[in-house]
């Protein structure tokens, strides 16, 4: 293996690496904090278009308000963003 060969695969590496790993890397990080900052009364919207108020946060569940009197569990890792 030539030394241009080399060069060429450490750049294709390093090319994958900053398009495809580190964005991903930020999205998992930006869920995770948005996960840990949950707190009563957030408006959010779950990865299945549920739109609905927080009422309570638990370990690994949220309970959602949907409408007056209708509450529903979701599991926090289901919450895609905030209001």
């Amino acid at each position: 293996m030539s030394y241009l060969s080399l060069i060429y695969l450490v750049f294709l590496i390093g090319l994958f690496y900053l398009l495809l790993v580190k964005p991903q890397q930020a999205r998992v990080k930006a869920h995770k904090q948005l996960v840990s900052e949950l707190a009563s009364g957030d408006e959010v919207i779950t990865m299945g278009g549920v739109h609905g108020k927080v009422k309570s946060v638990g370990e690994e569940t949220v309970e959602l308000e949907l409408a007056d009197n209708v509450v529903v569990v979701f599991a926090k890792n289901s919450i895609l963003a905030k209001k």
